[in-house]
């Protein structure tokens, strides 16, 4: 897994990631004015761009492999770093064809083509289970897998291509003319590089204060993260290139009502969904925890470990919302500057707030951190974002009775549970029983709450995913 996540982690590191949102946004934009020779014609100087940059960067890698391995894999030594040496000559590779990829996929999304990106990422997942059982190559299982990943992105690639095609694309090698266009998506895609810059450094520092605390932190910071992390990932794939998308072609003909309809309605509907998750999350966290990772050499011990950062991670599931759309808002609005401005200097400060906080509450204050500094981003963009589209007056109070629904809930379930004093044995199946009950009554409650509010939001969640 070390291995096969670098070319993530180093296109992410150069700055090619960077390059998703903008390419998003200023298509999207020519998309919705119809200019179909103009799209092209920019979009292949961009991609030509991309196609050189890779390969030269690649190359690099390759010739550097020894030195990359040792500075993103410091940890390995002996058989493990020779392996590891070996395999980034099929590993490094990658990162030419998820380059490419990357880019087209977020053509794809300025293109109203949204399901075709998220539908191939199952691709690597079925090379890898059926590199699983072919003979080893080396008699190392770690080759197959290596090749699988490699080959895996070449099939997108090529399918990718075809689309390309299909849909009346047309790629190919020109000499590269740096239009107006071309520059603005190159500055912006350096505006978001920094603003991704500080982002990563931020996130290093997290790791860094907390392996002054001993075996088992980073462990269960980590362990901590890992279901937030998979519904914020669930969110970013399903919602933000639509988003995003939608945002750009509408702010582009100055339909400024309707871009605030579905700015406003996409971040209510979103905490409505994710309010009852939080709940659910906090208040069963032991079951959760227990359902997941009791087994083998994770004890009760590293449960009780992993519940202290586990409450605030989950907590910052609202933050990621109230930061994320607004992030679409002013990609679309091609406010690349103020958004590298804001989001730079809250990441280089949620550093002095990672330190503060992990020596006044030891390594699970690296998560209280996450929340706070996440907050400050969030509640900036959303201040800053009232110059586009007006005040939330309105909206603000709806936020608020979601939120007050969900508190009122958590206070009902946690004073009952704690009345009821529920004790069983922590069996699988005792726990993913209690787990179901605890959620279906949450769940209730929450409704029930939001109907008295008039903030239920079942019926608008379609607009999350409008397209048109």
């Amino acid at each position: 897994m070390g291995l096969i996540t670098i070319p993530d982690s180093l296109i992410v590191l150069v700055g090619l990631d960077s390059i998703k949102g903008v390419v998003n946004s200023e298509f999207s934009s020519i998309y919705s004015h119809d200019k179909s020779q103009e799209l092209w014609s920019s979009f292949n100087n961009i991609f030509n761009i991309i196609i050189w940059v890779s390969f030269l960067l690649v190359s690099v890698f390759i010739v550097l492999r020894g030195n990359i391995i040792e500075l993103l894999l410091p940890g390995f030594s002996g058989e493990k770093s020779f392996l590891a040496v070996s395999i980034s000559l099929i590993i490094f590779p990658i990162f030419f064809f998820k380059a490419l990829i990357g880019t087209l996929h977020s053509f794809f999304n300025a293109l109203k083509r949204f399901y075709f990106p998220v539908a191939v990422n199952i691709i690597p997942s079925l090379f890898m289970i059926i590199s699983i059982y072919l003979p080893y190559y080396n008699n190392e299982l770690i080759y197959n897998l290596s090749f699988s990943s490699l080959f895996s992105n070449i099939v997108i690639l090529i399918m990718t291509l075809i689309l390309t095609y299909q849909i009346g694309g047309k790629i190919y090698f020109k000499k590269i003319h740096f239009d107006d266009r071309t520059k603005r998506i190159l500055k912006g895609c350096f505006s978001i590089f920094m603003l991704l810059i500080s982002e990563q450094l931020f996130n290093f520092s997290k790791n860094f204060y907390a392996s002054y605390f001993g075996d088992g932190a980073i462990s269960s910071l980590n362990y901590a993260r890992t279901i937030p992390n998979v519904i914020m990932g669930l969110i970013f794939a399903t919602v933000f290139n639509v988003l995003l998308s939608n945002l750009s072609t509408e702010l582009e003909v100055e339909k400024k009502i309707k871009s605030k309809n579905i700015f406003v309605n996409t971040i209510l509907g979103l905490i409505f969904i994710i309010t009852p998750i939080i709940v659910i999350l906090i208040l069963n966290d032991k079951e959760v925890l227990t359902i997941l990772y009791k087994r083998g050499n994770f004890g009760m011990e590293a449960v009780n470990s992993t519940l202290k950062p586990f409450k605030w991670e989950v907590l910052t599931l609202i933050t990621f919302v109230l930061y994320i759309i607004p992030t679409a808002l002013y990609l679309a609005k091609k406010k690349y500057n103020l958004l590298n401005k804001i989001g730079s200097s809250v990441y280089i400060f949620g550093i002095v707030i990672n330190f503060i906080s992990a020596k006044y509450f030891g390594f699970y204050g690296i998560s209280i951190a996450t929340f706070i500094t996440t907050f400050i981003y969030a509640i900036l963009l959303i201040f800053y974002s009232q110059k586009f589209l007006g005040s939330y007056k309105n909206e603000i109070i709806i936020f608020t009775k979601i939120i007050f629904s969900g508190f009122l809930t958590a206070v009902i379930v946690f004073i009952s549970k704690n009345l009821l004093i529920v004790k069983f044995e922590y069996t699988l199946i005792n726990t993913i029983i209690f787990l179901m009950i605890s959620s279906a009554i949450i769940a209730f409650i929450y409704i029930f709450f939001t109907l008295i509010l008039k903030v239920n939001y079942l019926s608008n969640i379609k607009l999350l995913f409008a397209a048109k």
